[in-house]
């Protein structure tokens, strides 16, 4: 019997597990099972549930040809926890998989907590393969990334994916850095080792070429990347970071400067505590969050990379970072030209996709103020 290949797109993250029937002499030949599972989807969002854009042609006609459950909940409305579910059959609170509290960061289940899938449960591919299917998974796993919780050890034959995917919304101008599997083997890694014989020696470390002294190669070669700034005069370019429209921080040479401290843990945001230890700053570990741009947080990332232990506002070592740094945001923020984001702008064409009832207002809202720095987004 030939194997299932079902041809799907998910909006964010997408598990499809097929499980094809073994052909028995004198026995009816078993149905094919293709079971899909995406994460962050709503149920209005198919053109079979009412969703006027009619992008998912394939679903609705997998819909039409079989039968809708209008009534069907998901036990968890979180990555692991779901996936736990429909693959056991049993709550969350029971198969192990659970949040230690009501936020959405514990969903992603840290091993040495929480652990991956337990032997003791009994998966839907274990129960199948008894039955006689052979049974593949395409897509994000995510119960357990150490060996004992691989896929191949619960029921499945096959895998293509990866074992978790903690990565935000989606974003057309970087491809997300997540591990992929081809059953047992990671695939798709292209280490990256400049290697110069008698020049690079392995006790020489530097976060840029330049600064351990070595001449550059001639006609270096490394894909996805451009090394032409490298030979430009000002081989330390500046990163500016943002949320929205607020210049969060800014990286220049082994220098970064946080103008706004900002955590990403949402409980610690909550208590007040503040996301750079060892400076009482004023004004950022409110709830207000306050503009703090004339002092910022300097932190040197050759010596402390993990941004931990701030530069002292006093030190020579500071004013001297400081100058450079505001410096560069002045040229920066000179060379910016104001404008309003396409998303912002209210157009007729997109007006179907919003939640069935908006189309009665008759007029475009005017969108609340951003405040990026308010946002509760956890990555």
């Amino acid at each position: 019997m030939a194997a299932v290949t079902p041809t799907t797109s998910g909006w964010r993250l997408l598990l499809v597990l097929s499980a094809v029937g073994l052909e028995a002499a004198g026995v009816p030949q078993p149905p094919n099972i293709v079971l899909l599972l995406m994460d962050d989807m709503g149920w209005g969002d198919l053109g079979v549930y009412g969703e006027p854009s009619r992008e998912t042609p394939n679903l609705d006609r997998m819909a039409a040809e079989g039968m809708l459950f209008p009534n069907f909940y998901s036990a968890n409305p979180l990555c692991s926890p779901s996936r736990a579910a429909l693959l056991t059959g049993r709550l969350p609170i029971r198969n192990g998989f659970y949040t230690s509290n009501a936020h959405a960061r514990n969903a992603y289940t840290p091993q040495e907590i929480m652990g991956g899938i337990p032997d003791s449960e009994h998966l839907l591919p274990e129960l199948l393969k008894k039955a006689g299917y052979t049974n593949k998974i395409v897509g994000k796993w995510h119960l357990g990334h150490r060996p004992q919780f691989h896929p191949l050890k619960h029921g499945f034959d096959e895998w293509f994916g990866s074992p978790n995917c903690h990565f935000g919304p989606y974003d057309n101008r970087a491809k997300p850095n997540i591990p992929v599997y081809r059953d047992w083997e990671m695939v798709d890694r292209s280490p990256c080792i400049p290697s110069w014989p008698g020049t690079c020696y392995v006790d020489q470390v530097g976060l840029e070429l330049t600064e351990i002294h070595l001449p550059l190669p001639p006609d270096p070669t490394c894909e996805y990347m451009d090394w032409s700034y490298l030979s430009s005069p000002q081989p330390h370019r500046p990163i500016f970071y943002y949320r929205g429209n607020t210049l969060m921080a800014v990286t220049l040479g082994q220098y970064k400067a946080h103008f706004w401290t900002w955590t990403n843990s949402w409980e610690e945001f909550r208590q007040g505590i503040n996301f750079c230890p060892g400076q009482n700053v004023s004004g950022v570990t409110t709830h207000t969050q306050e503009e703090h741009t004339e002092l910022p947080l300097i932190f040197h990332l050759g010596q402390d990379p993990g941004e931990r232990f701030p530069l002292s506002f006093a030190s020579a070592e500071y004013q001297a970072a400081l100058s450079r740094t505001t410096l560069v945001v002045q040229q920066h923020q000179e060379s910016l030209v104001p404008g309003q984001p396409q998303l912002n702008v209210c157009n007729q064409a997109v007006m179907n996709w919003a939640p069935p009832g908006c189309e009665k207002l008759g007029k475009c809202l005017t969108p609340p103020e951003s405040v990026p720095e308010k946002c509760s987004w956890p990555h």
